[in-house]
């Protein structure tokens, strides 16, 4: 059986002793949504997760904070996805996944000629949630 990259990763991470707990920002205008991947995050994975429900809540909160990772609604009211993320990368440079139901190639296709790390499907697997921000962990390692 092939391994996958990702299952790799998530082998490596596994034999790691140290576990990395990063911190997450969740712009999400559906509450629900946001405590779902708070819960899987936080109370699964140790992660510390920060909420905010529309884009201009986020930019106020990257004013004073700095994060590991940012997930990103495409479709909020005030500021889409773009336009915060646009914004976010006039104050951070950390990586930026596009969280959306609308899953059409062509917004993903922007969002990473933009500049974004990455895109996941609404409704959220967790697995490939929970993989990509491994992926993002080990990047982040490698390069050190």
């Amino acid at each position: 059986m092939k391994e996958t990259l990702a299952f790799r990763l998530f082998l490596r991470r596994k034999n790691k002793r140290e576990k990395k707990h990063l911190k997450i920002l969740v712009v999400d205008d559906e509450q629900i949504v946001r405590e779902a991947i708070q819960t899987n995050l936080s109370l699964r994975h140790g992660h510390d997760v920060w909420m905010a429900s529309n884009g201009i809540e986020a930019l106020r909160i990257l004013h004073a904070e700095t994060f590991d990772l940012i997930l990103l609604d495409f479709l909020m009211p005030a500021m889409n996805g773009l336009q915060t993320f646009m914004s976010i990368r006039h104050l951070v440079k950390c990586p930026v996944v596009l969280m959306t139901a609308y899953a059409e190639t062509g917004c993903a296709t922007e969002f990473a000629e933009m500049g974004g790390s990455g895109f996941l499907r609404k409704p959220l697997d967790f697995d490939i949630l929970n993989t990509q921000i491994e992926a993002f962990y080990f990047g982040r390692e490698i390069e050190r």
